[in-house]
Protein backbone atom coordinates (compact mmCIF):
# COMPACT_ATOMS: atom_id res chain seq x y z
CA UNK A 1 0.00 0.00 0.00
CA UNK A 2 1.00 3.66 -0.36
CA UNK A 3 2.26 4.24 3.16
CA UNK A 4 2.73 8.00 3.29
CA UNK A 5 1.97 8.87 6.87
CA UNK A 6 3.02 12.45 7.37
CA UNK A 7 5.93 13.55 9.53
CA UNK A 8 6.78 16.95 10.94
CA UNK A 9 9.55 17.62 8.43
CA UNK A 10 9.27 20.86 6.44
CA UNK A 11 7.47 20.78 3.14
CA UNK A 12 9.21 21.43 -0.13
CA UNK A 13 8.61 24.79 -1.75
CA UNK A 14 5.59 23.81 -3.83
CA UNK A 15 4.03 21.22 -1.53
CA UNK A 16 0.77 23.14 -1.19
CA UNK A 17 0.26 23.53 -4.93
CA UNK A 18 1.12 19.86 -5.51
CA UNK A 19 -1.47 18.81 -2.93
CA UNK A 20 -4.07 21.07 -4.50
CA UNK A 21 -3.39 19.68 -7.98
CA UNK A 22 -3.62 16.09 -6.73
CA UNK A 23 -6.90 16.74 -4.94
CA UNK A 24 -8.36 18.51 -7.95
CA UNK A 25 -7.56 15.54 -10.19
CA UNK A 26 -9.13 13.03 -7.79
CA UNK A 27 -12.15 15.04 -6.65
CA UNK A 28 -14.42 15.08 -9.68
CA UNK A 29 -18.13 14.96 -8.84
CA UNK A 30 -18.50 12.65 -5.81
CA UNK A 31 -20.23 9.39 -6.70
CA UNK A 32 -23.14 9.06 -4.28
CA UNK A 33 -26.45 7.19 -4.65
CA UNK A 34 -29.22 9.17 -6.30
CA UNK A 35 -32.91 9.02 -5.43
CA UNK A 36 -32.28 7.51 -2.02
CA UNK A 37 -33.77 10.39 -0.08
CA UNK A 38 -31.87 12.24 2.62
CA UNK A 39 -30.56 9.12 4.37
CA UNK A 40 -27.23 9.07 2.57
CA UNK A 41 -26.75 12.80 3.12
CA UNK A 42 -27.28 12.33 6.85
CA UNK A 43 -24.66 9.58 6.73
CA UNK A 44 -22.32 11.82 4.73
CA UNK A 45 -22.76 14.64 7.25
CA UNK A 46 -21.77 12.30 10.08
CA UNK A 47 -18.82 10.99 8.07
CA UNK A 48 -17.53 14.50 7.37
CA UNK A 49 -17.90 15.37 11.05
CA UNK A 50 -15.86 12.29 11.98
CA UNK A 51 -13.24 13.32 9.44
CA UNK A 52 -13.06 16.86 10.84
CA UNK A 53 -12.80 15.53 14.38
CA UNK A 54 -10.06 13.08 13.43
CA UNK A 55 -7.87 15.95 12.22
CA UNK A 56 -7.91 17.54 15.69
CA UNK A 57 -8.21 14.44 17.86
CA UNK A 58 -5.00 13.58 19.70
CA UNK A 59 -5.97 10.09 20.87
CA UNK A 60 -4.04 7.19 19.41
CA UNK A 61 -2.04 4.08 20.13
CA UNK A 62 1.36 3.99 21.77
CA UNK A 63 1.41 7.77 22.02
CA UNK A 64 1.37 8.12 18.24
CA UNK A 65 -1.50 10.60 18.26
CA UNK A 66 -4.66 10.49 16.20
CA UNK A 67 -4.71 9.77 12.49
CA UNK A 68 -6.89 11.28 9.78
CA UNK A 69 -7.63 9.93 6.33
CA UNK A 70 -5.72 12.13 3.88
CA UNK A 71 -7.03 10.71 0.59
CA UNK A 72 -10.80 10.83 1.04
CA UNK A 73 -11.97 11.00 -2.57
CA UNK A 74 -15.28 9.38 -3.54
CA UNK A 75 -13.58 6.08 -4.40
CA UNK A 76 -12.51 5.72 -0.78
CA UNK A 77 -16.01 6.17 0.67
CA UNK A 78 -18.62 3.41 0.66
CA UNK A 79 -22.30 3.90 1.46
CA UNK A 80 -23.49 1.14 3.82
CA UNK A 81 -27.24 1.13 3.29
CA UNK A 82 -28.13 -1.37 6.04
CA UNK A 83 -26.44 0.68 8.75
CA UNK A 84 -27.18 4.06 7.14
CA UNK A 85 -23.53 4.98 7.44
CA UNK A 86 -20.49 5.64 5.30
CA UNK A 87 -17.28 3.65 5.60
CA UNK A 88 -13.81 4.96 4.81
CA UNK A 89 -11.45 2.56 3.00
CA UNK A 90 -7.83 2.58 1.80
CA UNK A 91 -5.84 4.21 4.60
CA UNK A 92 -2.63 4.17 2.58
CA UNK A 93 -2.30 7.95 2.96
CA UNK A 94 -2.87 9.23 6.50
CA UNK A 95 -1.88 12.31 8.44
CA UNK A 96 -1.11 12.89 12.10
CA UNK A 97 -0.76 16.35 13.62
CA UNK A 98 1.55 17.19 16.53
CA UNK A 99 -0.02 19.15 19.41
CA UNK A 100 1.59 22.45 18.42
CA UNK A 101 0.08 22.24 14.95
CA UNK A 102 -3.39 21.31 16.24
CA UNK A 103 -3.33 24.39 18.47
CA UNK A 104 -2.27 26.56 15.55
CA UNK A 105 -5.12 25.21 13.41
CA UNK A 106 -7.72 25.99 16.07
CA UNK A 107 -6.54 29.61 16.20
CA UNK A 108 -6.52 29.84 12.41
CA UNK A 109 -10.00 28.36 12.14
CA UNK A 110 -11.14 31.09 14.52
CA UNK A 111 -9.70 33.70 12.14
CA UNK A 112 -12.12 32.59 9.41
CA UNK A 113 -15.06 32.58 11.83
CA UNK A 114 -14.30 36.11 13.04
CA UNK A 115 -12.86 37.45 9.77
CA UNK A 116 -9.69 38.57 11.57
CA UNK A 117 -6.29 37.72 10.06
CA UNK A 118 -4.64 38.43 13.42
CA UNK A 119 -5.74 35.00 14.68
CA UNK A 120 -4.33 33.36 11.56
CA UNK A 121 -0.95 35.00 12.17
CA UNK A 122 -1.11 34.14 15.88
CA UNK A 123 -1.62 30.50 14.92
CA UNK A 124 1.81 30.46 13.31
CA UNK A 125 3.31 32.29 16.31
CA UNK A 126 1.80 29.68 18.64
CA UNK A 127 3.32 26.88 16.54
CA UNK A 128 6.76 28.52 16.52
CA UNK A 129 6.62 28.96 20.30
CA UNK A 130 5.41 25.42 20.98
CA UNK A 131 7.25 23.21 18.51
CA UNK A 132 10.30 21.21 19.69
CA UNK A 133 12.72 23.61 17.96
CA UNK A 134 11.07 26.68 19.48
CA UNK A 135 14.28 27.89 21.16
CA UNK A 136 15.93 28.35 17.76
CA UNK A 137 12.99 30.17 16.16
CA UNK A 138 13.07 34.00 16.17
CA UNK A 139 9.93 35.80 17.40
CA UNK A 140 7.25 36.27 14.75
CA UNK A 141 5.95 39.78 14.12
CA UNK A 142 2.27 38.84 14.03
CA UNK A 143 1.08 42.40 13.36
CA UNK A 144 3.23 42.68 10.24
CA UNK A 145 2.25 39.20 9.05
CA UNK A 146 -1.44 39.91 9.61
CA UNK A 147 -1.19 43.15 7.60
CA UNK A 148 0.54 41.34 4.71
CA UNK A 149 -2.00 38.51 4.76
CA UNK A 150 -5.04 40.80 4.60
CA UNK A 151 -4.90 41.41 0.81
CA UNK A 152 -4.52 37.67 0.16
CA UNK A 153 -7.55 36.92 2.34
CA UNK A 154 -9.53 39.52 0.39
CA UNK A 155 -8.61 37.73 -2.85
CA UNK A 156 -9.51 34.38 -1.31
CA UNK A 157 -13.01 35.36 -0.17
CA UNK A 158 -14.77 35.16 -3.59
CA UNK A 159 -13.01 31.93 -4.63
CA UNK A 160 -12.88 30.13 -1.29
CA UNK A 161 -14.07 26.56 -2.03
CA UNK A 162 -15.60 26.39 1.46
CA UNK A 163 -17.79 29.50 1.07
CA UNK A 164 -21.54 28.79 1.48
CA UNK A 165 -22.44 29.56 -2.15
CA UNK A 166 -19.61 27.46 -3.64
CA UNK A 167 -20.68 25.15 -6.47
CA UNK A 168 -17.99 22.50 -6.07
CA UNK A 169 -15.61 23.84 -8.70
CA UNK A 170 -12.11 24.96 -7.80
CA UNK A 171 -11.20 28.32 -9.29
CA UNK A 172 -7.79 28.04 -11.03
CA UNK A 173 -6.82 31.31 -9.33
CA UNK A 174 -6.73 29.44 -6.01
CA UNK A 175 -3.49 27.62 -6.81
CA UNK A 176 -1.25 30.65 -7.48
CA UNK A 177 -2.88 32.35 -4.50
CA UNK A 178 -1.84 29.47 -2.24
CA UNK A 179 1.68 29.63 -3.64
CA UNK A 180 1.87 33.38 -3.04
CA UNK A 181 0.72 32.79 0.52
CA UNK A 182 3.44 30.23 1.04
CA UNK A 183 6.09 32.62 -0.33
CA UNK A 184 4.79 35.39 1.92
CA UNK A 185 5.04 33.15 4.97
CA UNK A 186 8.61 32.24 3.97
CA UNK A 187 9.47 35.96 3.89
CA UNK A 188 8.28 36.17 7.50
CA UNK A 189 10.37 33.17 8.54
CA UNK A 190 7.48 30.67 8.58
CA UNK A 191 8.15 27.30 6.91
CA UNK A 192 5.04 25.22 6.40
CA UNK A 193 5.39 21.64 7.67
CA UNK A 194 4.62 18.67 5.48
CA UNK A 195 1.29 18.17 7.25
CA UNK A 196 -0.05 21.34 5.65
CA UNK A 197 0.06 19.75 2.20
CA UNK A 198 -2.17 16.90 3.43
CA UNK A 199 -4.48 19.37 5.18
CA UNK A 200 -5.00 21.41 2.00
CA UNK A 201 -5.74 18.23 0.07
CA UNK A 202 -8.23 17.15 2.77
CA UNK A 203 -9.83 20.60 2.76
CA UNK A 204 -10.40 20.50 -1.02
CA UNK A 205 -12.06 17.09 -0.79
CA UNK A 206 -14.26 18.41 2.01
CA UNK A 207 -15.23 21.46 -0.02
CA UNK A 208 -16.37 19.18 -2.83
CA UNK A 209 -18.63 17.16 -0.53
CA UNK A 210 -20.06 20.23 1.23
CA UNK A 211 -21.53 21.44 -2.08
CA UNK A 212 -23.83 18.38 -2.10
CA UNK A 213 -25.83 19.94 0.75
CA UNK A 214 -28.40 22.41 -0.54
CA UNK A 215 -30.85 24.71 1.24
CA UNK A 216 -32.15 23.24 4.49
CA UNK A 217 -29.91 20.19 4.03
CA UNK A 218 -26.97 22.26 5.27
CA UNK A 219 -28.57 21.87 8.70
CA UNK A 220 -27.67 18.16 8.61
CA UNK A 221 -24.01 19.07 8.23
CA UNK A 222 -24.13 21.87 10.79
CA UNK A 223 -25.75 19.56 13.34
CA UNK A 224 -23.20 16.80 12.78
CA UNK A 225 -20.26 19.21 12.98
CA UNK A 226 -21.73 20.82 16.11
CA UNK A 227 -22.07 17.43 17.80
CA UNK A 228 -18.47 16.60 16.88
CA UNK A 229 -17.28 19.92 18.29
CA UNK A 230 -19.11 19.32 21.57
CA UNK A 231 -17.64 15.81 21.77
CA UNK A 232 -14.15 17.20 21.18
Amino acid sequence: SRSERSRSTPATGDATSEAADEAAEASDAPLMPQGAGAAWKTALARALAVQALSVLDDSGVAGAGGLFHADLHAGNMIVCERSSSIAFVDFGVCGSLPPWLRGALLLQALSFVLGDTAYFAEGFAFALRSMPTAAAAPPLDTAALSADLAPLFAELAPINPLRPEADGTIDPALYPLLLRGQLLLHEHGVQLPKEFALLIKTMLFGADYITLFRGEEIGLLSSALGSAAVAY
